[in-house]
């Protein structure tokens, strides 16, 4: 929604397909059966963690969804979402929604300049180190217990409170998103993302052995949606495994674990654990000033300014950065899928 360049480009393909374009105009010409997935769509977007069987069933009995169509419809929706994330991560806009009145605090590259490559050098050598087997975590005793990994689970993520481009700031200087939201604002409109709560009595952290993309989603689309199951899974693993090899100039450096942790720390976000994977990682490789611009690129895409992309913490090359906002897109994508999934899932075993 607060994409324009992608909700523009959306526009102009559904009228070239000749879609309805009172859809486009008012609300109460949309059909039914898309109007019943706004609230579903608004928790994938922000809080997918929230989404039940019962939403699910409620979809099936009153309106004209099946489940194969629910699902494409599930997968549609996370991957404009996706899109929107990464163009406006990497500020893909149309000219006409460039926000001339907005001033962006601007850094003093001397400033930062012994800091990043500072930073960097630690990554590397950290990425070294574990190319040759030798990076150890000093975390003392029960470093491997589960209710230790949990609270590590529980600690990685990062808190962008007070940031000079916030949410609100940028919301009162768009003028076109304020016309944005008059158009398309729902009774839903007010869900948005809150921090997910490890703590919470109202939901529970999405274990992946108890429900995972490999094991349990994909097969799931693979039944119902076969025409493009394949195609859906070869894109997260070709985001996932994409590399070159390189770190900013170090070159022959395999960057798995720093790709890795980019992706599990998207899914920590949202509240699902990998019970094989070790969180600890996540503080080696990742520096706090990348895990700002992924949860504000995973979670308020539309918040991101030049300086987030400009200064990363660490020296890192354009492609690199691109990089990194569509390992983000991706894994923000599939969390959204999997909470789809296993509601579903839970919904056919009560069915």
């Amino acid at each position: 929604l607060k994409c324009s360049y992608v909700v523009q480009e959306q526009e102009r393909e559904f009228l070239i397909n000749y879609g309805n374009k009172n859809w486009l105009i008012q609300k109460e010409d949309i059909p039914t059966s898309l109007n019943n997935l706004k609230e579903v769509n608004a928790l994938l977007a922000h809080q997918p963690w929230r989404v039940t069987p019962q939403h699910i069933g409620k979809l099936l009995r009153n309106s004209e969804w099946t489940l194969p169509s629910l699902i494409h419809a599930f997968v549609i929706m996370a991957n404009v979402r996706a899109t929107a994330s990464f163009a406006l991560s990497m500020g893909i806009v149309p000219e006409t929604d460039f926000l001339s009145d907005v001033s962006i605090q601007q850094r003093n590259p001397d400033s930062y300049e012994q800091a990043d490559e500072e930073q960097t050098a630690v990554v590397i050598d950290k990425l070294l180190q574990s190319n040759r087997g030798n990076l150890q975590n000093s975390q003392g005793n029960g470093g491997n217990s589960p209710n230790y990994k949990v609270k590590v689970f529980a600690s990685v993520t990062s808190s962008i409170d007070n940031d000079p481009c916030s949410e609100q700031y940028l919301l009162e200087s768009s003028e076109w998103s304020q016309v944005q939201e008059a158009r398309f604002n729902t009774e839903f409109s007010n869900i948005s993302y809150q921090d997910f709560d490890t703590n919470s009595t109202e939901y529970e952290i999405l274990h992946s052995e108890d429900f995972s993309w490999d094991t349990q989603g994909f097969p799931l689309v693979k039944r119902f949606c076969p025409s493009f199951a394949d195609q859906l899974d070869s894109c997260f693993k070709c985001i996932r495994n994409l590399t070159y090899e390189s770190f900013n100039d170090q070159k022959s450096i395999n960057t798995y674990p720093f790709r890795m942790s980019i992706w599990y720390y998207v899914h920590r976000l949202f509240g699902i654990y990998h019970d094989d994977f070790d969180y600890r990682t996540i503080n080696l490789y990742v520096h706090q000033r990348i895990k700002n611009f992924i949860k504000k690129a995973a979670c308020f895409p539309y918040t991101i300014a030049l300086e987030d992309v400009a200064n990363m913490g660490v020296r890192l090359q354009p492609e690199e950065k691109a990089h990194i906002a569509l390992l983000v897109s991706e894994a923000k994508k599939q969390a959204e899928l999997l909470y789809a999934l296993n509601a579903v899932s839970k919904y056919l075993a009560l069915s």
